[in-house]
């Protein structure tokens, strides 16, 4: 009768040691589980800001050229000098603009984004320089109208008011597609790695 006591006495502590190694083992899992666990707020924010600026950007490759085209026709129709070099080398870089977004879609679903990284930067370029040629020529084409054209300044008729708010909203949507362009630009240049290290991803993919 002893023996078998002992044997359920060994039996016994066989299965409490067992339970111990694999409350260890499962703790171990659970810390390397959390080490190697993606950051999903990183991965969530940088998904949001990435969304929340292709989609400003997506609305204002078509709004610049919409607006700079408004304005020449207003100018034309109401015979207010307008520099036409200036104008519509600024449309012409709306185009490009649209043309490189458009490149861009078709890379990113069947070629490397890397192979667009330099038109980009080009494309940042010309967006600093020629609007800032635009800006400095253009600024001051309705007089003595102020900038951003006040209700209560003594328009000489209202179509001068729709003009003054045209060219405004021109020159404001010019700069924030300059700012939000720079961003894309410097977001396209950061390295995957970084990426990956960021959000806690392996370099090799896994997770």
């Amino acid at each position: 009768m002893s023996r078998y006591l002992k044997i359920l006495e060994n039996l016994s502590l066989f299965i409490y040691w067992r339970n111990n190694e694999r409350r260890c083992e499962n703790k171990n899992f659970d810390i390397l589980m959390a080490a190697t666990r993606p950051n999903y707020a990183t991965i969530y924010t940088i998904t949001i800001i990435f969304c929340f600026i292709c989609t400003i950007q997506f609305s204002l490759i078509f709004i610049c050229p919409i607006l700079e085209f408004f304005k020449l026709q207003f100018f034309e129709k109401n015979e207010i000098p307008i520099r036409k070099p200036i104008e519509y080398m600024y449309l012409m870089l709306t185009f490009f603009h649209i043309a490189l977004h458009l490149l861009l879609i078709v890379f990113c679903c069947f070629f490397e984004r890397k192979q667009l990284d330099l038109e980009f930067g080009i494309s940042t370029i010309l967006w600093f320089v020629i609007p800032s040629i635009y800006t400095y020529y253009t600024i001051d084409e309705l007089g003595d109208i102020p900038l951003f054209c006040p209700s209560n300044y003594p328009y000489k008729n209202s179509k001068l008011l729709h003009l003054c708010q045209i060219r405004i909203a021109n020159l404001i949507c010019m700069w924030i597609m300059f700012v939000i362009t720079l961003i894309a630009t410097i977001i396209m240049c950061v390295p995957e790695k970084t990426y990956k290290d960021m959000v806690g991803i392996d370099n090799d993919g896994r997770d």
